[in-house]
């Protein structure tokens, strides 16, 4: 019996791990993390879930979220086999983020690794609510129409510079008696009428 044996060819390959830290979702560049050199042979597949994690860089301790894919596998391209781990933090007060060289990090130990460009550093700020200044406005300067507060004139109007229409006082009687004169000449003229009416009535 001939019994024939095939002997797979593995090629070797190389690929990174890269930890990030971010702080209130803001990214730590200058903490930036990256492990070189470790090996593997193509095809082979590299889980998140199997790498040593990272949780403390600069004096602080981070929690693990997520990767950048939970399972890598390797091909014969050094610069495709990267596989990213995030960890992330929450404090409060400012958080002040500064860009490191474009392949950033660091190498094992945690220096600095040297890249070819470099960005501008730019900082955030976080300002949690309850340390927002309130002041209290007294309604006195409160505006009350739509122009400038200095544009409106409050002019105050005593009560005894009102002007009023002449209106008689309650109890003044001392025209009654033009009311009464008027009554009665009223009165005089619907007794004519009536008398009138009957006399004509009469002669009918």
């Amino acid at each position: 019996m001939l019994k024939l044996y095939f002997t797979k060819d593995l090629k070797a390959t190389s690929y990174k791990v890269v930890h990030e830290y971010w702080t209130n979702g803001v990214r730590n560049m200058n903490l930036t993390v990256t492990e070189e050199g470790k090996t593997g042979n193509v095809g082979d597949k590299i889980s998140a879930a199997d790498i040593e994690k990272r949780p403390t860089a600069g004096g602080d301790t981070y929690t693990y979220t997520s990767a950048s894919a939970e399972e890598l596998e390797l091909t014969d391209s050094d610069t495709a086999n990267v596989i990213i781990l995030r960890y992330d933090r929450t404090v409060a007060g400012t958080v002040t983020e500064t860009d490191t060289p474009s392949d950033g990090g660091s190498t094992g130990g945690g220096s600095p690794s040297r890249g070819s460009s470099t960005s501008v550093p730019r900082s955030v700020t976080s300002i949690p609510d309850e340390t927002v200044p309130l002041v209290d406005i007294p309604d006195a300067l409160l505006p009350l129409s739509d122009g400038p507060v200095e544009d409106t004139i409050f002019t105050s109007i005593l009560d005894e510079d009102v002007p009023l229409v002449g209106i008689p006082k309650t109890g003044d009687d001392s025209q009654n008696w033009m009311w009464m004169l008027s009554a009665l000449l009223s009165g005089f003229g619907i007794a004519w009428l009536s008398l009138k009416r009957k006399h004509e009535d009469g002669e009918g």
